[in-house]
């Protein structure tokens, strides 16, 4: 649709968490930026505000989460983490074998065709 790659369905859910979840959203976001500076690989920035955003959900989101009212955000924040760390499995294989690239770098060119 936009000719971009990646990053859609994130952009998509934090569109709706930013409604449902400003402050967590907004550390996750700061963390993505910072381990995007520290790291530049952009899969560890991801997961790292995955982690940001359920550790700032149970630390300055609404409380108490496992009342029946906000039960169903908690899951919702639980299912976002964990959905974020489980769609960059290839990137963490990467990531252990040493090949996930780094913003800046060049990328190892394919054969040419023909």
């Amino acid at each position: 649709y936009l000719r971009l790659r990646g990053g859609k369905g994130v952009a998509t859910g934090a569109g709706a968490t930013a409604a449902l979840l400003p402050l967590p959203l907004a550390a996750a976001a700061l963390t993505w930026l910072v381990a995007l500076l520290i790291w530049r690989i952009v899969s560890v920035a991801s997961m790292a505000s995955a982690v940001a955003f359920i550790a700032a959900f149970f630390a300055i989101g609404p409380a108490p989460q496992f009342s029946p009212q906000i039960l169903p955000v908690t899951v919702y924040a639980l299912a976002l983490s964990a959905l974020v760390i489980l769609r960059h499995k290839s990137n963490i294989r990467r990531l252990l074998q040493g090949k996930e690239p780094r913003i800046g770098e060049k990328r190892a060119s394919k054969a040419s065709s023909g």
